[in-house]
């Protein structure tokens, strides 16, 4: 993520492969990241995300003791009121002294209510280092789209507004008042940096062009029907450009399977990562 140029990492947070971890792999690897990033420019936000609120305080006791640069939170998936959900950021704000991200989605399995924008306002006046949101509210159009409107024009205003879904809805975003980006799209980070750049410089076309070669990519989660979600074609394209070594990874099941993508289907990614290439940088990682 520094080589690619990005401001921030988050993790562990994607619901559908940090799934797969257990508490006690979580807890390590927010060791692990705190001390690889001692002495870079990243930001460091460790997700404190737990089924109700006595799971979110083990992990955001040891995320408080670790000192990341922000923490980000699902609600809780036990939430069934807005009240059930006040009371879980509560608990958490009461324990921590840094920027606090909410997202704004149904649990972290997607079960039970998103914040309402009045409780998000609520706790942002609550506790000053409140006031962050990963706006992730389905569908994605309008729902997201007037949720962002509201949050900007709330009372005090949400102080940054993050997109998400997979960057799906970014540019759209972007014009209404998204000021960032948290995504899984790791393998693409430094074409989403360099779409960033152009749309905060006023070189909106360029973004939109840009915008359009990322969505390439995107678009292999629908078209190639045994993509495991996120997962598979972008795999290949992180061991392309050097960043895994293997593709082996574990599933929901408890299995480790190595990637294997037929030949058509390889085809087809390499087909339009040919047109995504030149806006990456140029020479393989080695870090």
């Amino acid at each position: 993520m520094e080589w690619c140029g990005v401001n921030g990492i988050v993790w562990p947070q994607a619901s559908e492969t940090v799934a797969v971890l257990s508490k006690e792999e979580k807890l390590k690897g927010m060791e692990v990241l705190t001390k690889a990033n001692v002495g870079r420019k990243t930001v460091l936000c460790l997700g404190v995300n737990g089924k109700d609120t006595e799971d979110m305080l083990d992990y955001a006791r040891h995320a408080e003791a670790l000192a990341p640069g922000a923490v980000i939170s699902r609600p809780p998936d036990s939430g069934t009121s807005q009240q059930d959900i006040l009371e879980y950021y509560r608990a958490l704000g009461k324990i921590m002294r840094r920027p606090v991200i909410i997202q704004g989605t149904g649990g972290y399995t997607y079960k039970g209510p998103p914040p309402s924008v009045e409780l998000i306002t609520q706790l942002q006046k609550e506790f000053p280092h409140f006031g962050y949101v990963k706006e992730e509210t389905a569908p994605l159009y309008p729902a997201t789209g007037d949720r962002m409107r509201a949050e900007l024009h709330s009372h005090p205003p949400v102080k940054y507004i993050f997109s998400a879904w997979g960057a799906l809805g970014w540019l759209y975003e972007m014009r209404i008042g998204s000021r960032g980006l948290i995504t899984e799209r790791v393998a693409y980070a430094d074409l989403m940096v360099r779409i960033r750049n152009a749309y905060l410089h006023g070189h909106t076309e360029e973004a939109r062009d840009l915008y359009s070669k990322f969505l390439l990519m995107a678009d292999l989660n629908f078209n190639l029907a045994d993509s495991q979600g996120f997962r598979d074609p972008h795999l290949y394209i992180l061991k392309k450009r050097g960043v895994i070594k293997t593709t082996v990874s574990r599933f929901p099941d408890g299995s480790f399977k190595e990637l294997s993508l037929p030949p058509d289907m390889i085809d087809e990614i390499e087909y339009r990562f040919a047109a995504v290439k030149p806006y990456l940088r140029s020479t393989e990682f080695s870090g």
